[in-house]
């Protein structure tokens, strides 16, 4: 499972994306010299949005720069998105908790120090639903 908006405005934007990286839609995504790229297990701040196109190291394209990729980026400042929580199990108390990432497509159970998303629902032990912090965001 990926990361979806499910509360709050979105909106789709295209930015180039980063050559040579692959994109899973619904990958958590950064902004890094001007381009898109796959947020990382230690990212805290730059999270511009959810990627909604995959990009496979078999496609044509792969390796070519500035290539438009759409982003679905959080229009509101409380804008909520669903997530699958990995290295561990979320919990009925986790609700308020701050986490961090294990990849741009989970939520690190066991990680409170480079965290970027908070818990505001407990849907099961392996998925959740989080605001970006504050300081996470990608401002444009």
């Amino acid at each position: 499972m990926a990361f979806k908006w499910i509360r709050g405005r979105t909106r789709i934007r295209e930015f180039p994306r980063t050559a040579s990286v692959t994109f899973t839609a619904g990958d958590l995504v950064i902004i890094t010299s001007g381009a898109i790229a796959t947020a990382l297990n230690n990212t805290t701040t730059g999270i511009v949005g959810i990627v909604i196109e995959g990009v496979a190291s078999t496609d044509g394209d792969y390796a070519t720069s500035a290539v438009p990729i759409k982003v679905e980026l959080p229009a509101d400042s409380h804008c909520v998105l669903q997530g699958p929580v990995s290295n561990g199990s979320l919990l009925t108390t986790s609700v308020g908790v701050k986490f961090g990432l294990t990849s741009a497509g989970a939520v690190d159970f066991a990680d409170n120090t480079d965290t970027i998303l908070m818990c505001v629902n407990f849907n099961s032990a392996s998925q959740g639903e989080f605001e970006l912090e504050e300081t996470a965001r990608w401002n444009a």
